[in-house]
Formats: C-alpha cells, structure tokens, sequence
C-alpha cells in the first residue's frame, strides 16, 4: 500500500473496523487503527517492542487489540519510524523518536475516532515510550507485558542472542567487545539479522523504566520470566503510581515463540482476556 492509501476490514464476530493507514506528518508510520462497531468508551495506544521483538508479539498485539475493540474500546497499534512496516532507515530508529512515534499514534487515535486514549500498553521496550505517555495524562491506565527494566541489559541480552546465534554457525562470531568497538567505528552493527545504529545504542545507555514515573497512574505489571520486578514495583509505589502485577508463564518463552500450538494459543488467550479485563475494568472505574 502507498503512503496515501487506506486498506480496511471488519472483524467477524464483533464487526469492529480495522483500518491500516500510513499517518504521522509526511505520512511515513505504519499503524492499524481499531474502532468498535458500537459506541467508543475510551482508547488505548499499544506500543511494540523493536527488531526481532515487533515481529515476535505482533501476533499476541493483533489478539489483544481484536479483544479490546469488541470491549467498546478504540484501539491503535504502529510501527516506529525505521522499523516493521513503516518508513524511514535504521537512523531513525531511537528511543527520543519512539517517544514521538507514540505521541503522534496517541493524537492519531484520538483524530481519527474522537476519543482521547487513557490507557497504554507497552510490550518489552516499548515500555519506555508508553510510561512516558501514561506521565503526561492524569489518571491514565498502563499495562506493561514483559517489561524491559534496564536498557543495558536489554543490549546485553541483543549480543548475547548474536554470540548464541554464532555459537551454532549461524553467523560470525565475535566477543562483545569487538561488537562493540565496531559500533563506534562503524556506527552500525549487525545482530541476529537486524542493523543496530550507534544512535539507537546511544539512546538507550543508561536508561531505567524505574525514572519514569507516571504519577496518578494505575498500572499493571505482567513479567514473562523470572526477572525481578520489585526495584521498579517499589520505586512506583513510592512516587504515586498504583502499581499491580500479573504473573505471566515464566517456564518458557511462549510469547515470543512463532511456532504455532494449542498450548500456546491457549496461553495466549488466557492472557490476552486477564489483560483486557483489566484495562477495561481500570477505565470503567
């Protein structure tokens, strides 16, 4: 589809209309905007994770947007500039501008269906961008599935994938500290098939969700794994946040499996409907 163009669908069962435009002011994102069939109680503004991660959770985004939207719920999910379907080089791509990319889905929702999002969900790093939106509206709702706590480990654990990836032949082997020499030098570097630019790692360094604190929010925190999510939990709590958590299957890495199963659609399910109640019953209270 061109830039220009809109392609829609209803979704069966619920009759929501699902419409994939390019927006933003060139227009150069990629995103799919879900209006219910009946009235638009509120909206939501699901930010993905990056690189491998967006194609991974796009599937389990599609299914929790699919449910919202039969809710009552306006629902819009996008791609950053420089990554999935939308525009743009792998330059674009940096935290700061996956901020904007989030603002600019956030007033696209809110143009195309008259209602203004009070809640946001971010998956793995989009985390960052959506607790930053929930910061700037009063009383907003935030759901975070599997979220990236230190944008260090986060780039630890992309070469640590490499050197696994390397360890089976599936690509050169090289020590972190190679990568990362040839990142300065080179200004971009290649893991796991997906171009990491300088400036995305540069964005990242140093970068706690811990420091972004949506005050006034009532949040959810799903952990995936056996991360510890208490130094965040705590740090929330203490700035205003009403902060609560759902255990996710921390076993395997069902969600980001593509490999279809019954078991892992039926996980899926599961938490999709938790996830959904929860937010509708956040915005109904």
């Amino acid at each position: 589809m061109t830039a220009h163009s809109t392609a829609t669908r209803h979704e069966p069962g619920s009759g929501a209309l699902e419409e994939i435009a390019y927006f933003g002011d060139e227009p150069t994102m990629w995103g799919s905007t879900h209006v219910p069939a009946g009235e638009t109680v509120g909206g939501v503004v699901i930010c993905s994770s990056t690189h491998a991660e967006l194609l991974k959770s796009y599937h389990l985004e599609l299914l929790l947007a699919r449910e919202l939207a039969a809710r009552g719920l306006a629902v819009q999910r996008f791609h950053y500039r420089g990554d999935g379907n939308s525009s743009g080089s792998d330059e674009d791509l940096a935290l700061p501008a996956m901020i904007t990319g989030a603002e600019e889905a956030r007033r696209r929702l809110e143009t195309r269906t008259g209602v203004s999002p009070v809640a946001f969900v971010g998956v793995r790093l989009g985390s960052f961008p959506a607790s930053r939106l929930a910061m700037d509206v009063a009383g907003s709702a935030l759901m975070l599935w599997d979220p990236v706590l230190d944008a260090d480990v986060f780039i630890r654990e992309a070469v640590r994938g490499h050197a696994i990836a390397a360890m089976a032949g599936d690509t050169k082997r090289e020590k972190m500290a190679d990568l990362m020499e040839r990142l300065r030098a080179e200004g971009t570097i290649e893991l796991i098939g997906y171009q990491i630019t300088s400036r995305f790692y540069d964005s990242l360094a140093g970068m706690n969700l811990a420091d972004l604190v949506p005050t006034g929010s009532r949040a959810l925190v799903v952990p995936f794994d056996k991360a510890d999510m208490s130094p965040l939990l705590d740090v929330w709590s203490a700035g205003g946040v009403e902060v609560a958590t759902l255990e996710g299957d921390n076993k395997e890495a069902w969600w980001l499996d593509e490999q279809a199963s019954d078991t892992r659609s039926t996980k899926r399910e599961l938490l999709v409907r938790r996830s959904a109640d929860w937010i509708v019953g956040r915005l109904g209270s």
